[in-house]
């Protein structure tokens, strides 16, 4: 029953039963104001979808990790014999799965997409971490908070949410029952080893620093849905970390160039950095910030950040906070991911780590951050060290 409109009017929008906006579309657009202030309703793409999808979802979110985790989930699920699917912002749209049988849906929802659902009803919901990110659609981290909680909106008391207890910003709501990770949580980790209950389920030792809250989460989550720790190793020992997420590009003369393009938040690049604790880093910032405050960056910057390499449209005001914040630390500007990789290549020594985590979106040169991922694999495989 749908029809094409070239471009949205006042005149036309009020014939419209309902709008369903693409997460790319901020709800403070002038014509979905007028539409709203009009009793039309707007709603995502997440919540269209899912009133008529029939099997249980199970939803994550948070500010880092959502995709590792989603995949973790659906991975594990796949070990145990669910038939599942991943969908929501890992790129497949929930509406699209529509009619087909699955014992379980894994949605990763994101704020933009959350801020827009009225009935949207996981089973199992997944918090796993909120830090600042995407300030200028939201304006402020309360609003972005308020997004990012409204996955619990629907739950009762016969549903579970999963949360990281060492996250203040993670406020819970009556109903759901609850279920922490972290650090004092139900399920935690010491020695790289994840326990629930004080029982060793895995040991994921095999795995970098960085990516603890994503394995913990879907731990939890496994366990809570009467997974076997056997079902679940298994998966793990076959799990692989998603593209551009501190993917290992190169290494040669005993330089590593590591490409974690997907890292678009401050707190993003200060968890690729775990990684690479007891290695000289040089650190590649830069592209389109999302508003946030790159101080907090460069006061939690680790020691071991050797350079700092900015580019891109926002990347002189990065270079700003950095000699600001860390005036000790040799730091520079370059117009372009191309110009600011060839310096890092050249600078790079034994033993270090030429890191791209840009901390901000690509749309100032890329169209995404895989270009921008898939670029920087290019640039550094062909430069020639002399």
């Amino acid at each position: 029953g749908g029809v094409y409109e070239k471009r949205l009017k006042r005149k036309n929008i009020l014939k419209y039963h309902t709008i369903i906006v693409s997460p790319a579309i901020d709800l403070n657009t002038p014509i979905i104001r007028y539409a709203k202030s009009h009793g039309v309703p707007v709603i995502s793409e997440l919540e269209f979808g899912s009133r008529y999808i029939t099997c249980p979802m199970i939803a994550v979110t948070g500010t880092n990790g959502k995709t590792t985790c989603v995949r973790l989930i659906s991975q594990i699920l796949n070990c145990a014999g669910m038939k599942n699917i991943a969908v929501g912002n890992i790129g497949i749209p929930i509406s699209s799965v529509v009619g087909q049988d699955y014992d379980y849906l894994v949605v990763e929802a994101s704020s933009f997409q959350l801020e827009a659902i009225e009935d949207f009803h996981p089973k199992y919901a997944v918090i796993l971490n909120i830090s600042p990110n995407h300030l200028d659609r939201h304006k402020t981290m309360a609003n972005y908070v308020a997004c990012k909680l409204n996955i619990m909106k629907n739950m009762t008391s016969v549903d579970h949410v999963i949360y990281n207890i060492s996250d203040s910003n993670i406020k819970l709501c009556d109903g759901p029952i609850s279920h922490s990770f972290g650090p004092g949580g139900v399920c935690d980790i010491r020695d790289r080893k994840i326990y629930y209950e004080g029982k060793m389920v895995v040991d994921i030792s095999a795995f970098p620093l960085g990516f603890d809250e994503d394995f913990l989460a879907a731990v939890e989550l496994s366990k809570i849905m009467g997974i076997e720790d056997s079902t679940i190793a298994r998966a793990l020992e076959n799990f692989r970390i998603s593209p551009h997420r501190m993917e290992v590009v190169r290494e040669d003369g005993g330089i590593t160039y590591v490409d974690d393009s997907k890292s678009t938040s401050i707190a993003s690049t200060l968890n690729a950095l775990k990684c690479y604790i007891d290695r000289p880093v040089i650190l590649l910032l830069g592209g389109v910030n999302k508003g946030l405050d790159f101080t907090e960056l460069f006061r939690k910057l680790p020691d071991n950040v050797a350079h700092i390499v900015t580019f891109g449209r926002d990347g002189k005001y990065i270079l700003s906070c950095a000699r600001h914040n860390r005036p000790k630390i040799p730091s520079v500007y370059f117009t372009t991911l191309s110009q600011s990789t060839s310096y890092a290549c050249r600078v790079a020594s034994y033993n270090s780590v030429v890191l791209l985590s840009p901390a901000c979106a690509s749309f100032d040169e890329y169209d995404s951050y895989e270009k921008r991922g898939e670029h920087f694999a290019f640039l550094v495989n062909k430069y020639d060290k002399e």
